[in-house]
């Protein structure tokens, strides 16, 4: 009976430990994550822009899937040419499938 009851008490402090260690490990990863991801986006400088595509609709209802919202290369360009400040422009295609 003793020896039984000190398997449980050990099984459970290790159970304990390990949830513990899991919950510190995870917590841990996602500040990680955090903070890449934020010297990732500083190190893009703070003069950077991007401007997206609105989405299709029609009526106020989504196009769905397949729907296309394009910004055109003349786009970039007419937005190079017409906004004082800018100096560079890059255009992006992106998709999914």
């Amino acid at each position: 009976m003793k020896i039984t009851n000190k398997t449980r008490s050990i099984l459970t402090m290790l159970g304990i430990i390990i949830g513990v260690a899991s919950l510190i490990t995870m917590l841990a990863v996602g500040y990680g994550a955090q903070r890449f991801m934020e010297e990732r986006l500083s190190s893009l400088g703070s003069n950077l822009l991007m401007v997206l595509p609105g989405a299709m609709t029609r009526g106020g209802v989504g196009m769905g899937i397949g729907a296309v919202s394009r910004l055109a290369h003349a786009d970039a360009e007419a937005m190079l040419k017409e906004i004082k400040g800018l100096v560079k422009v890059d255009s992006n295609v992106q998709g999914s499938v």
